[in-house]
C-alpha cells in the first residue's frame, strides 16, 4: 500500500470514531433529558401499558396452543379415515369397488368437516383434489388412470399433516416413508 492509501485509511477510521462518539453523546443526552423531565404518572402509566402489552401477547399464545391442540385431535379423525380406507372397507363382490356405509359416509363428513375447519388451505385443496381424484367417473375410467396414485396423494396429504402439526422443520420424512405404516410395500 502506498502511503496516500494509509493515511485515507487512518482518516476514513479516526472519522467513524469521532462519529459514534458524538452518537454516544447524543444518545446520553437525550436519556438524561428523559429521566430528568420523567414523571411518576409516566411511570405508572408505562407500567400499566407494558402490563397490558404482556396480557395480550400471553392470550394470543394461548389461543394458538388451543388451536393447536385442536388441530391435532382433528388430524388424528383425517389419520384414521386415511388408515380405514385401505385397510377395512367393504368391498363389492361383483364389481370389487368400496361400498360406503351410512358409517363410512358419516365419517367421511366428519373427515372433510375437520380439514374445512383446522386445515390450512393447502392441506383442503389436496384433499379436494384426492376426493375428485378417486371418485370421479370420468377420472377413474380413463385409461391413464392408476388407483396408486390415490395411495400418492394420501402420502402428499399426510407429509402436510405432518408439517402442520410442526414435525418437519429438522425431522421431515418422504412420501414413501409417511405410508409406511399404512402399506407393506410402496414399489408394489
Amino acid at each position: 500500500m502506498t502511503i496516500c492509501t494509509q493515511s485515507a485509511i487512518i482518516k476514513t477510521a479516526s472519522f467513524t470514531n469521532v462519529r459514534q462518539k458524538r452518537e454516544r453523546y447524543r444518545m446520553i443526552e437525550v436519556l438524561k433529558t428523559i429521566f430528568a423531565n420523567i414523571k411518576s404518572e409516566y411511570v405508572a402509566l408505562f407500567s400499566v401499558l407494558v402490563t397490558i402489552i404482556i396480557f395480550v401477547l400471553n392470550r394470543q399464545a394461548e389461543l394458538r396452543y388451543k388451536k393447536y391442540e385442536a388441530k391435532k385431535v382433528e388430524y388424528i379423525k383425517v389419520i384414521d379415515m386415511l388408515a380405514g380406507m385401505y385397510s377395512g372397507l367393504p368391498k363389492d363382490k361383483k364389481t370389487g369397488e368400496i361400498v360406503l356405509t351410512d358409517a363410512v359416509k358419516k365419517q367421511f363428513f366428519d373427515m372433510g368437516a375437520s380439514l374445512l375447519l383446522y386445515g390450512s388451505k393447502r392441506l383442503y385443496k389436496q384433499y379436494i383434489f384426492f376426493r375428485e381424484f378417486s371418485t370421479n367417473p370420468l377420472i377413474t375410467h380413463s385409461k391413464f388412470y392408476d388407483k396408486n396414485i390415490t395411495i400418492f396423494l394420501i402420502a402428499e396429504m399426510l407429509v402436510t399433516i405432518r408439517k402442520e402439526v410442526g414435525l418437519s422443520a429438522f425431522n421431515s420424512i418422504s412420501l414413501n416413508d409417511s405410508l409406511a405404516f399404512f402399506i407393506n410395500s410402496v414399489s408394489n
